[in-house]
Parts: C-alpha cells; structure tokens; sequence
C-alpha cells in the first residue's frame, strides 16, 4: 500500500499533464495565448476530456483521465494501481 502510495505521489508531482486553466473556453484573447503556449511548450492540441472521477469537464493540452484536483488524481492512480499489484 505504500509503495502504491509513493508511485502515485511520484507521478503526481513529476509528471506532466498539461491542464489548462479555464473550463469555458469563450475565445477571449488571454484564453488564445495560453492555449498557443501550452501547445508550444507541450507539443500537444488543447482538448476538452471529462474527469473519470468526478465527471467534471476540463481543458487539457495532453489526454488525462482525471481533473486537477489531488483527490480525484490518487483516487483514479490508487485503483488502478490496485488493480495491477
């Protein structure tokens, strides 16, 4: 249990997911540079991807399962990595 818990503490503060910061894109200009620099910076398209924990619509520059929030991220690793072990 433990060492699932470090795995996921290790992904969760190394690994890049590439979020973006608004949840209604609405084609303001600030939300235009930010998604041209994440795109740059990640080599990736913005996308819009549904948390499989909370269900919770988000914007991301990389495909990710879960949302920004921590507990939904070690809740949906912490299965998974169940389910593997």
């Amino acid at each position: 249990m433990i060492i699932r818990f470090l795995k996921v503490l290790w992904e969760w503060l190394f690994g890049i997911r590439g979020y973006l910061s608004f949840r209604v894109f609405d084609g303001s200009l600030s939300q235009m540079q930010e998604i041209a620099l994440k795109q740059k910076l990640l080599h990736g398209k913005a996308k819009k991807y549904s948390c499989k924990t909370c269900g919770e619509i988000f914007w991301a520059a990389r495909p990710t399962p879960t949302c920004k929030r921590i507990s939904c991220f070690f809740a949906y690793r912490m299965k998974l990595e169940k389910g593997v072990s």
